[in-house]
């Protein structure tokens, strides 16, 4: 994990649950669990860098759980 890593909303340097459960609260209560501007950088893990949805949340758990498909550096945060 790096300041790039896609998937690790809360900076502490890898892609865990923690930030699979974030973002799920934020896509269930976008007004009273906004993201950061930090995370929602980092919250696309498959897809579009700027699409964060509930795909991105299901990727998350997968690749947690060691199941695929891997997390993809697609983020804006990972974007030259």
């Amino acid at each position: 994990g790096d300041a790039c890593q896609c998937g690790d909303l809360d900076a502490d340097g890898d892609a865990d649950t923690n930030d699979s459960e974030r973002l799920r609260q934020s896509l269930a209560d976008p007004l009273g669990a906004a993201l950061s501007p930090v995370a929602s950088a980092h919250c696309s893990v498959i897809g579009a860098p700027d699409s964060c949805d509930l795909l991105d949340v299901a990727v998350l758990v997968r690749a947690n759980a060691a199941l695929a498909p891997p997390l993809s550096q697609t983020c804006t945060a990972a974007q030259p």
